[in-house]
């Protein structure tokens, strides 16, 4: 049975869409060397910027 882990990231001012893009495009080096299976993360973004990140 497979594990879901929840990352819950908070960014400073200011830099909540570099935050965004960084979490988007991290998904395909965890994917291409075996970490994660090939089900499409959920992103989710609560009020006052806080992502949370399901791999």
């Amino acid at each position: 049975m497979g594990r879901v882990f929840l990352i819950i990231y908070r960014p400073h001012k200011g830099k909540e869409q570099e935050l965004l893009s960084t979490l988007k495009s991290g998904y395909a080096p965890l994917l291409a060397g075996g970490y994660v299976t090939d089900r499409p993360p959920i992103l989710m973004k609560a009020k006052k910027w806080k992502f949370i990140d399901d791999i």
